[in-house]
């Protein structure tokens, strides 16, 4: 099954904040966490859902020993939608004041077809439907999960670094076909992708503007060199959010994802550039720990 190592990644992150819920060993205070105070929400954990309007540029690549290639630009060539909807899957959980655990999920899928052309054509008084189109298809699935340490968190600004495992799923299809009439019709395709595990780096703020009302600046940075694999991708996102209850919570955000790897196949070398940039719109969900200290 193609993409199991996802379901078995999520499902182990299922499996996380229960499992750390059950074992709380919070000490039971009296007077009020001054941090919790200052922020006006008791965030011990938080699960937050993106919907991302998201402009895409993504270019495939194929050089071969013999120094021949071309850049094929999908949204060009293709007419693959430039600009799409996708849902975003992040939370967190906190172990302590200065140390958390977070994870998000993403699933980035577009599909275009170009028609070369359309003729009919007359034969013996009969009349046959010559066409040809040409197509493309790409998948990008993101997962990762990464340890958090804020050196500063005191309720007014948060601030630390973060570092963890990222999971990736490229797949880019390419497809063509003619038809002649009288239900004749010849088809072909191929495929370029591969899944990769990678280190996660990055660093983050969070800053208390007024109670409930948040602004969090992040970035994540991504480096793979491995049998022949190498690449860049980076991952920020800067997002305002408003708490109106204790739990319950809504925001905007400006994400950006920028995607450049190098896949040796055989003698040849697949260049994927993916670019992906737009405003986002999400729901936010404060999971509290009622009389814990962090």
């Amino acid at each position: 099954m193609k993409h199991r190592p996802f379901i078995l990644f999520i499902a182990a992150l299922l499996l996380i904040g229960p499992t750390l819920a059950a074992s709380e060993d919070c000490e039971e205070v009296k007077e009020p966490d001054p941090v919790v105070e200052k922020r006006g929400i008791d965030d011990r954990g938080e699960i937050t859902l993106d919907l991302v309007r998201a402009s895409q540029d993504t270019a495939a690549r194929i050089d071969s020993d013999l120094g021949l290639g071309g850049t094929l630009v999908l949204e060009r060539l293709f007419e693959v939608p430039r600009t799409d909807n996708f849902l975003r899957l992040s939370g967190h959980y906190r172990l302590s004041r200065k140390s958390r655990l977070n994870f998000q999920f993403a699933d980035v899928s577009r599909e275009g077809t170009r028609t070369l052309f359309e003729e009919e054509v007359e034969i013996g008084g009969a009349i046959f439907p010559i066409s040809a189109e040409i197509g493309a298809r790409d998948r990008t699935q993101f997962a990762a999960a990464e340890y958090r340490y804020a050196f500063v968190n005191n309720g007014r600004a948060e601030a630390g670094l973060g570092a963890g495992l990222a999971l990736m799923d490229l797949d880019v299809t390419l497809f063509g076909s003619v038809g002649a009439g009288q239900g004749l019709e010849l088809t072909a395709s191929e495929s370029v992708g591969t899944t990769i595990v990678l280190p996660v780096a990055g660093v983050y703020t969070d800053f208390t503007l007024r109670r409930r009302l948040l602004l969090s600046v992040e970035g994540l940075l991504f480096s793979l060199a491995l049998s022949g694999n190498e690449g860049n991708i980076s991952d920020s996102r800067v997002a305002l959010r408003w708490y109106p209850s204790k739990i319950f919570g809504f925001g905007v955000a400006l994400n950006r994802t920028r995607i450049d790897v190098d896949l040796e196949r055989g003698n040849d070398t697949i260049r994927l550039n993916y670019v992906l940039d737009g405003p986002s719109v999400f729901v936010t969900f404060a999971i509290p720990c009622s009389g814990c200290r962090r």
